[in-house]
């Protein structure tokens, strides 16, 4: 990116402005306000709930399957993240590296925070169509480590097993098995 178009329609190609800008542009965008929490009972109150079995089979320790069948569905191919490993490494050392990282991840869980490893991100931003010297033209992705990947893969596996206990039916956006077509035919009943 050479230039950016700032909110009074000046261009400028300075590093410290275009920086300033673009920490402007998407503090405003993903910001936000913050919700209240007044009447969250209420706005709770008849929403489906997991049993006292089911959230302590999410709070067991991570399993090394568990971790092995995240790692096995990695893509290959793809970038590596900020430490330089791609998941083709982690796949051919994983007979070394999988009982280490399982090992890294319980004591995390049991102790407090994720590994500065997990905690940091490289954002880059990808032209999407449009005029590229104004930012909303440009697209923000975060570079993870491999280790952060195969962490939140084997935690959303697990998910997986009691979304359809907590979603209702007519929610078809990202819910494995379900598609638009099902809203379809909701329609029609």
């Amino acid at each position: 990116m050479s230039c950016l178009k700032l909110p009074g329609g000046r261009v400028t190609s300075s590093p410290e402005e275009m920086r300033d800008h673009a920490m402007d542009f998407y503090t405003n965008l993903f910001g936000g306000e913050q919700c209240s929490t007044e009447g969250r009972e209420e706005i709770l109150e008849g929403l489906p709930q997991l049993s006292p079995e089911e959230k302590a089979a999410l709070d067991l320790e991570l399993t090394l399957e568990e971790l092995t069948g995240a790692v096995n569905q990695m893509a290959s191919g793809r970038a590596p993240g900020i430490d330089g490993l791609s998941g083709e490494f982690l796949k051919h050392f994983w007979g070394v590296l999988g009982a280490d990282l399982r090992a890294v991840f319980s004591e995390c869980f049991r102790t407090g925070p994720l590994p500065v490893s997990c905690r940091r991100a490289v954002l880059s931003l990808l032209p999407k169509k449009g005029d590229l010297a104004l930012l909303k033209n440009w697209r923000p992705v975060a570079l993870l480590t491999v280790d952060y990947k195969v962490l939140s893969r084997a935690l959303s596996n697990r998910l997986r097993g009691v979304l359809e206990m907590v979603i209702q039916q007519d929610q078809t956006y990202c819910i494995p098995d379900r598609t638009i077509m099902d809203n379809i035919f909701l329609c029609g009943m």
